[in-house]
């Protein structure tokens, strides 16, 4: 009798087992608004045409900071755009018939490109990319195309990422993107 019903419990135990997999490799959270960004996670998310996803990150302007950089992979290749904006243009576009301008946006880079300027003859042999770096710059080596943004922002603040699909673009598509750089804060910070 104990056997029989311990049967059924081991077959729900290893169903559920099949399951986690599946609940680790969830999508990540994205907003379809400025006013509440997603946090920046850096892991593969599908857009559908015509959307539109907001994340941010805050930025500590420091004259010594080495250039902000964000490195975008998609599939297929080419199939979204990143756009970056400051505070005022994110309400801009929250906005019916509000402006649509951006002070930045990622451009395609064709071919197996490794950034190695990131360290420079004074950093130490213990000092390390975090992880996200390393994988970032894995990535390019592995699929050759990517979208590319660098620059030092001239003040600190919370900035906004914009990652659009266009409209007539046929179903949907997957992208991920990495932000790097001294001052650069991952969490999602709304002003």
């Amino acid at each position: 009798m104990f056997t029989k019903h311990l049967k059924p419990l081991a077959v729900a135990v290893f169903a559920a087992t099949l399951l986690l997999p599946q609940v680790a490799l969830a999508a990540p959270d994205v907003s379809t608004a400025p006013a509440i960004p997603a946090p920046v996670v850096g892991e593969w998310t599908e857009i559908q045409s015509g959307g539109n996803h907001w994340y941010s990150f805050k930025y500590d302007f420091d004259t010594l900071n080495r250039p902000a950089e964000i490195l975008m992979f998609t599939e297929p290749n080419e199939s979204v755009t990143l756009k970056l904006l400051n505070g005022d243009q994110a309400r801009a576009w929250q906005q019916v018939g509000g402006d649509r301008e951006s002070f930045g946006a990622a451009t395609t880079v064709h071919g197996n490109v490794i950034d190695t300027s990131r360290h420079t003859a004074n950093d130490s042999e213990t000092e390390q990319d975090n992880d996200s770096d390393a994988q970032s710059h894995r990535m390019i080596d592995e699929m050759g195309t990517y979208a590319s943004w660098s620059a030092v922002l001239e003040s600190s603040g919370t900035y906004y990422i914009l990652i659009h699909r266009d409209t007539h673009a046929t179903g949907p598509a997957n992208y991920r993107f990495t932000v790097n750089g001294d001052g650069v804060t991952l969490q999602p910070t709304v002003n």
